[in-house]
C-alpha cells in the first residue's frame, strides 16, 4: 500500500538523508560532486520545513521508506514536461494531485 505523509520538522534528517542517494544517483548526469565533508548537500530543504508553498513529504510502500517529494508551488519553477511515470512514481503523482486539487492549489 502506498501512503504519501507530511514530513515533520524533527524528520529533516530522515528526508536529507533520502535526498543525499537522490542527488548522488543524479551526481552522474548534473556533474555534481561532494563538498569538504563528502555530502551533496541541498541549501534549500530547511525552507520546505519553515516556509509557506513548500511541502516535504515521504513516500512509504508497505509502511517502509521508499522515497520523498519536495512540493513548491512558487510561481518561478517552471513545470517540466516529461514523460509520464510509471509504477509507484505514477500512483505518488496522482495521489499528490488529488491532494492539492481537493485544498484548492493550482498546478
Amino acid at each position: 500500500m502506498l501512503e504519501i505523509v507530511e514530513a515533520k520538522s524533527e524528520e529533516k534528517d530522515i528526508m536529507m538523508n533520502l535526498l543525499e542517494k537522490y542527488l548522488y544517483e543524479f551526481s552522474q548526469w548534473e556533474k555534481t560532486d561532494v563538498n569538504e565533508e563528502g555530502l551533496y548537500g541541498y541549501e534549500y530543504l530547511d525552507c520546505y520545513f519553515e516556509e509557506e508553498h513548500r511541502y516535504p513529504y515521504f513516500v512509504k510502500v508497505d509502511g517502509k521508506l521508499a522515497g520523498l517529494v519536495l512540493v513548491s508551488d512558487y510561481p518561478e519553477v517552471p513545470e517540466e514536461k516529461t514523460e509520464p511515470p510509471s509504477g509507484i512514481s505514477n500512483e505518488t503523482r496522482k495521489r499528490l494531485d488529488e491532494m492539492y486539487e481537493k485544498f484548492g492549489v493550482k498546478k
